[in-house]
């Protein structure tokens, strides 16, 4: 299975099952892996937390890869509305949310994203875009697996929420 891509701005967080994991001192996970659950924290950046790793940059890393492997980790989002972490802020949010699933699926990996692609493109209301985004998971488990299809799903619902509950003061 290909590494996921995280973005620099990507906020990592744990997943139940790593929050469990970093609180027993269980022999099933290296104790430097459990370190790293440490680390992770939901207002620190990806690229904020290699930063921090200096000369272990590439080590810290592979680690927080593996625990996204072993789901104790997961991608949630991006840091900041800033231009460059993807949230869009002056856009309509419907344009703004098409752009980001239009991201997370060419970062799905999945042979089938430029095909599904063309449905997210038609969609004319969050609503609408949420049914599209929901049936893209679905053909994506088909082509691409389970992990695939949760992942980008995952990624669509945070997108979506965060588009939805936007302030819309000053548009």
């Amino acid at each position: 299975m290909a590494k996921p891509v995280i973005a620099p701005g990507s906020i990592l967080v744990r997943t139940p099952a790593g929050t469990r994991r970093m609180a027993t001192r269980s022999v099933e996970l290296a104790p430097k892996l459990r370190s790293v659950l440490f680390l992770v924290s939901e207002r620190t950046a990806f690229e904020e937390l290699l930063a921090r790793a200096g000369s272990l940059r590439g080590l810290l890393e592979s680690q927080i890869h593996e625990l996204i492997r072993l789901r104790l980790l997961e991608i949630v989002g991006a840091a900041s509305p800033a231009p460059d972490s993807g949230m869009l802020p002056d856009l309509p949010p419907v344009a703004g949310a098409k752009i980001q699933l239009l991201q997370r699926l060419e970062a799905s990996g999945s042979s089938e994203a430029m095909l599904l692609a063309d449905d997210l493109l038609d969609a004319r209301t969050l609503r609408e875009l949420a049914q599209r985004a929901r049936d893209i998971a679905v053909r994506l488990r088909e082509a691409d697996g389970v992990r695939v299809a949760e992942a980008f799903w995952e990624n669509a619902k945070g997108i979506l929420l965060r588009w939805r509950d936007l302030p819309t003061a000053g548009r």
